[in-house]
């Protein structure tokens, strides 16, 4: 049985991802207590026997990165972590928010290559979503920020076949962007998006942290494919439990626990 510590504040969460070994005898997720430094929490791993942690908090997620012994490209890129991996030779941050979201298109088949995506936040996430899907053949890809400064880094270094718009959410371009897109994924809720720029040929991701926003219900119902906090996360924390075992591991045992008293 492999056992991997869990990093998250949210005790409602912490106590569903508690109960994966029902689930899956193989794997035990321990919750870390929140009153430890997170320094010592990771320091403590291999001394407990732990394969690894993974992390939900963000503010957690960047003192992970700077923690671990090594980080992979991911995880440097971006300085965040949400996996850590006890190897021999130390902790290895990662971080697999990015790739999730490209395994869970896929999994949809929603093809991502050449299409028109926007992305409106900023942070670790929004650099991390652009290099993956960037890296998968993205065509056009938008990033609506803050500000344009903070916009222009999330998209620095981008594959060079994509085509690259970087703006302030507040440009008056913005919503024209929006309404020629394939894809949205609002990391910020508190951004806006007008209800007529939906509609079925806009798949839409939202970061809201409920299970169905009010974004994602109006999307629903014109028929637009939808992706919401739960299957995120189910797919983040897959991403992360398979870097950690190094084999694949599927969301669906995840999804079935965060969504239990959705």
């Amino acid at each position: 049985m492999q056992l991997v510590a869990l990093i998250c504040r949210d005790r409602v969460k912490r106590g569903a991802l508690a109960c994966l070994h029902e689930l899956e005898p193989s794997l035990l997720l321990h919750p870390a207590p929140n009153q430890q430094p997170l320094e010592r929490v990771l320091e403590s791993l291999a001394p407990l026997g732990f394969a690894g942690a993974l992390i939900l908090d963000p503010a957690a997620q960047a003192m992970a990165a700077q923690a671990a012994t090594r980080r992979t490209l991911d995880a440097n890129e971006t300085g965040a972590a949400d996996t850590v991996t006890v190897l021999p030779d130390g902790l290895l941050a990662d971080y697999s928010l990015g790739r999730a979201i490209g395994s869970m298109l896929h999994a949809s088949r929603w093809e991502v290559r050449g299409a028109k995506v926007v992305i409106m936040g900023a942070g670790p996430a929004a650099r991390a979503i652009s290099r993956e899907l960037a890296s998968l053949g993205t065509g056009h890809l938008v990033v609506l920020a803050p500000n344009r400064p903070v916009a222009e880094h999330a998209t620095s270094q981008l594959a060079a076949s994509t085509e690259v718009v970087a703006r302030s959410a507040t440009d008056p371009i913005a919503q024209g962007l929006i309404a020629r897109a394939d894809l949205l994924v609002r990391l910020e809720p508190a951004m806006a998006v007008a209800d007529h720029l939906l509609g079925p040929h806009l798949a839409v991701i939202d970061f809201a942290a409920v299970p169905m926003s009010p974004l994602r219900r109006q999307a629903l119902n014109l028929g637009a494919l939808t992706f919401g906090r739960y299957e995120l996360e189910a797919w983040q924390l897959a991403g992360g439990l398979s870097q950690i075992a190094g084999a694949p591991y599927r969301p669906e045992p995840l999804l079935t626990l965060l969504s239990r008293d959705a």
